[in-house]
């Protein structure tokens, strides 16, 4: 009975028996119902359990039942509530229904994801990362949301959890995201804002743990060969010695802003062939100059003062008269 507020919407498209499960006191039932959805999903307008006369609202419902159990204590439940996710994100119709309740899905699910990215169980953080770039690439959530959402700072007071606010685990993961969708979608446009994320990425520069600075690094580093020297008027907060370590990098990009594509359709090209590893020394295998030896033959042991061989003893006549040479000297 408390839950019945929360699965009304959902009924007409999961149906009674399926809301039961998914709103069950015991873990497994909750499981098993997430289950069967996703066996549900993935048969669409086939399914005999899900009413999918009307895809925009069936695919609003599901995203209901995923913010009704992607925060669920037990784990199991979670995973399988973001692996619906997954599936229903492969089935996205092209017209919604109710927007709004959309919308109110849609911030339960991004928060719940932005915390489970720390989860101290791997598969869980897999399963978070893969999730929230699969809401990243939905034209319904889009990627704006998706970004602002990883950039926006968290809230303050006691009832935040201290781990969501501080954990180094969570950190790394929006930066390892962030970094992702920028190699994706490129930045400065309407995809991927520029102020932002630089903001964001900037003040994690200075933070005291060395993997979040470094993750900070390199999404600047990235920047920077997107957008080129607008950059570096966003960077005067920088230290000093940070900044040295940048510049050295920047040097490194030729033509940084030319030529990776900045319009975000979702592709990210490279800027030059270089022998120079963007991160510090030569790429293995690399040579520091064109090579002297092109052909690629052994020239192991050869004499410096050997006089050149090209033209001569190319006919059997030329051998003949040089030994009757050397014999009567």
């Amino acid at each position: 009975a408390e839950n019945q507020k929360l699965a009304e919407p959902l009924i007409p498209v999961i149906g009674e028996d399926i809301a039961r499960r998914i709103f069950s006191r015991t873990w497994n039932i909750r499981e098993e119902g997430l289950k069967t959805l996703d066996q549900e999903v993935r048969l669409e307008s086939r399914s005999k359990v899900l009413n999918y006369s009307d895809p925009g609202a069936a695919f609003v419902a599901l995203f209901g039942v995923v913010s009704h159990t992607i925060n669920d204590k037990i784990v199991q439940v979670a995973q399988k509530s973001m692996g619906l996710l997954q599936t229903l994100l492969t089935k996205e119709p092209r017209n919604i229904g109710n927007r709004n309740e959309l919308n109110a899905y849609v911030d339960t699910v991004v928060t719940g994801l932005l915390d489970r990215i720390g989860d101290s169980n791997i598969k869980t953080r897999e399963l978070a990362e893969q999730s929230f770039m699969a809401l990243v690439k939905s034209p319904a959530v889009t990627c704006n949301y998706c970004v602002a959402a990883l950039v926006k700072p968290p809230p303050t007071g006691q009832s935040v959890k201290h781990k969501t606010a501080n954990s180094t685990k969570h950190i790394l993961a929006k930066l390892g995201l962030l970094r992702q969708i920028i190699q994706d979608f490129g930045i400065n446009n309407q995809n991927v804002p520029y102020n932002p994320v630089v903001q964001y990425v900037v003040d994690k520069l200075e933070n005291s743990n060395p993997e979040i600075r470094q993750g900070a690094f390199n999404i600047i580093v990235d920047i920077y060969a997107l957008v080129g020297e607008k950059l570096k008027n966003d960077l005067t907060g920088v230290r000093p010695q940070h900044m040295e370590m940048l510049q050295k990098e920047f040097d490194n990009i030729s033509g940084g802003g030319q030529s990776y594509n900045t319009g975000g359709s979702g592709g990210r090209e490279p800027i030059i062939t270089t022998n120079i590893n963007p991160h510090g020394g030569a790429k293995k295998g690399g040579n520091a100059g064109p090579s002297s030896n092109k052909g690629g033959k052994d020239t192991k042991g050869a004499q410096s003062n050997k006089a050149p061989q090209s033209g001569k003893y190319n006919s059997f006549s030329s051998f003949f008269f040089y030994c009757v040479r050397i014999i009567l000297i």
